[in-house]
């Protein structure tokens, strides 16, 4: 884990990285999974937050990235493909509606673009996976996690520390946060518990296991994931009071 300050975010002329063997940066892509239903907010990824679709604020964040050279939509739905690509994504083609599904994984959709888009002939590229959802994130965040990808990392991922008194279930319930007791008469210990946040998911094609780099997420707005219609409004008050600097923002 780590909590690792970067720099403050280069200028869209930096150069993004060390170059590879053939010397030309390995390409970085941002995928950005976004299918048409949601059962807990409908339509979500097209709904207006603060003046424009959700999906666009991940869109615009992955532009602006000088590290990052193709930024693709993922998604089964027509009206989510004009959005992104009115608002610069790349939308090549769409997934399959046996991808899109309230039981679909989204690893399942990534897979599918990146097969598609040939990605994974491009041994030493990197894709970064954004979930919409997850609308506060900074280029400065994201530069230097990219970076993190480009000095080697096989994977980076955005985390945060749990309560100690939660922990991940397993067997059927797999996934599901729990709280834990401790033994009567016993001290609670201070056990270190951290959960993935779809901030920012990224991975490289290398032939030899490489280590991974975990970025713990300081910022609460950051930690921000709308599934409720609570959580929209949240967000829609934090954008409207500038309470989230989505440059340089930690």
């Amino acid at each position: 884990m780590s909590n690792e300050q970067p720099p403050s975010s280069p200028s869209p002329g930096a150069s993004p990285g060390p170059p590879s063997d053939n010397g030309k940066r390995p390409q970085v892509v941002a995928i950005i999974p976004a299918r048409g239903g949601s059962k807990g907010l409908p339509r979500k990824n097209l709904l207006n937050l603060a003046g424009k679709p959700l999906i666009a604020y991940s869109i615009e964040t992955a532009l602006a990235t000088p590290s990052i050279d193709r930024v693709v939509v993922s998604t089964d739905d027509p009206e989510i493909a004009r959005v992104a690509s009115d608002y610069g994504a790349e939308v090549p083609f769409l997934r399959p509606p046996s991808l899109a599904s309230d039981t679909s994984l989204i690893g399942q959709g990534v897979e599918f673009f990146r097969l598609g888009l040939g990605l994974s002939e491009q041994l030493g590229g990197s894709v970064v996976v954004l979930y919409p959802t997850s609308p506060f994130r900074s280029v400065r965040l994201m530069e230097f996690l990219v970076g993190k990808l480009q000095a080697g990392h096989g994977q980076v991922n955005t985390v945060h520390r749990l309560h100690y008194n939660l922990v991940f279930q397993g067997g059927p319930n797999a996934g599901r946060r729990v709280p834990v007791s401790p033994e009567p008469g016993g001290n609670r210990e201070d056990v270190p518990y951290f959960r993935i946040y779809g901030v920012f998911t990224g991975f490289r094609y290398v032939k030899q296991p490489r280590p991974s780099y975990y970025h713990v997420l300081q910022n609460e707005v950051m930690r921000v994931d709308i599934d409720t219609r609570e959580d929209f409004l949240l967000a829609e008050r934090i954008i409207k009071h500038s309470l989230f600097d989505f440059v340089e923002d930690m």
